[in-house]
């Protein structure tokens, strides 16, 4: 079917006026943060899968994934082995971890990255590193430290102790840029600290978590939810708003459903949507998924940022969106029943003209399909307020 004539097929049977939503595919939106390595400790066995940069680590000590989202440490040999070489070409850097630690000896290593005297794979006396720890052994805070070249470490200290079995996030921001290092605890700044050194100086052969190059350290004993590597430094309200987002993760939901339940359909099931993923924008981690819907019958999703409930003309389901309707229906994004998802980017949402999600945002998003019988449907609707 030639593409000009499916979208007004499409438009005709949703009865709203998309003609007059023009996507302008090319107009740019704010900058994402750099995201370069995620892992959200998903899946099963010896693999922490990144789900961003590729870059797969392996667990090794004796622990294993067990498909709950988090990687339990034993405090003996328990540590993630990530690969080498994750901080080349990087000037600035945010390192951000939601972990639960069990407590016990201090200078555990949330995550050390760098070299030792016992070289790659091996600990010994540190060289070169970057690291977080929960607790040092001078203030009993959490600390992060970086050296980079001569012989005395810089460190940046947390205000008060950690808690412990609690689930608590950490961001140690590098700016190479300005000379200087930040820790934020639970999304508020703690204190900061000027650095002379540069990310260049770390000879990152040995990245771990869990693990210190000293081999005098502990390993980390608690639990580990996520851990991020951006390759910019991330702002206070950046730092806010990701840990008010949380940890998030492969099939997270976000969101709060409303609108529902929908009209059933002619499967004699009422259409559903759920969002999964993360609210925060820096993220860009949303996917929509549809369910119960007709079998063979087309569908897409639709967005907005209004609320609404009406009974559209010719159909059988309630629109719960209002305001200007952005509607996800280039050729890629539709899909046929029962179900279907989209990846989401945050970057161009398709109203007009085509905007990009920021934090404070709420958007709304509801999914439109053809029901037998030439009618139409809806499902319930989600709304999700972005961090």
């Amino acid at each position: 079917m030639d593409r000009a004539l499916r979208k007004s097929r499409l438009d005709a049977s949703l009865r709203l006026p998309l003609t007059a939503i023009v996507c302008a595919w090319f107009m740019s939106g704010p900058a994402q943060a750099q995201l370069l390595h995620r892992y959200s400790f998903d899946g099963s066995g010896t693999v922490l899968v990144d789900s961003v940069g590729g870059a797969d680590g392996t667990v090794l000590g004796g622990a294993t994934l067990g498909g709950t989202g988090t990687l339990i440490f034993d405090g003996v040999d328990d540590y993630v082995e990530l690969p080498p070489n994750l901080l080349t070409g990087l000037v600035d850097a945010t390192f951000e971890a939601w972990v639960d630690w069990g407590g016990g000896v201090a200078w555990q290593r949330i995550f050390d990255f760098g070299d030792s005297s016992g070289g790659p794979g091996n600990q010994g006396n540190g060289l070169t590193y970057i690291v977080l720890t929960p607790e040092d052994g001078t203030n009993a805070v959490p600390t992060g430290a970086v050296l980079a070249g001569g012989t005395t470490s810089i460190k940046v200290y947390a205000n008060s102790a950690t808690a412990t079995a609690t689930m608590v996030h950490y961001a140690f921001v590098f700016d190479g840029a300005n000379d200087s290092m930040s820790l934020y605890v639970d999304g508020i700044f703690q204190s900061s600290t000027p650095i002379t050194m540069d990310l260049s100086g770390i000879n990152d052969v040995n990245n771990w978590l869990g693990r210190s190059q000293w081999s005098a350290n502990p390993n980390f004993g608690g639990t580990m939810t996520e851990f991020r590597l951006y390759g910019e430094v991330l702002d206070a309200s950046a730092v806010a708003g990701s840990y008010a987002a949380g940890p998030g993760g492969a099939g997270s939901v976000v969101g709060t459903s409303y609108c529902g339940p929908a009209i059933p359909n002619s499967s004699g099931l009422a259409g559903a949507i759920t969002a999964e993923g993360s609210s925060a924008v820096l993220l860009n981690d949303l996917t929509l998924v549809a369910d119960q819907l007709p079998p063979g019958q087309f569908a897409f999703f639709l967005s907005s940022q209004t609320q609404g409930f009406v009974n559209p003309p010719g159909s059988s389901g309630i629109l719960c969106l209002g305001g200007g309707l952005g509607p996800f229906h280039q050729q890629s994004q539709i899909f046929q029943g029962p179900s279907g998802t989209l990846a989401v980017d945050l970057t161009s949402i398709p109203v007009n003209p085509v905007q990009a999600v920021l934090p404070g945002d709420t958007w709304n998003f509801q999914c439109w399909y053809r029901d037998i019988g030439n009618t139409n449907n809806l499902t319930d609707a989600v709304s999700v307020a972005f961090q």
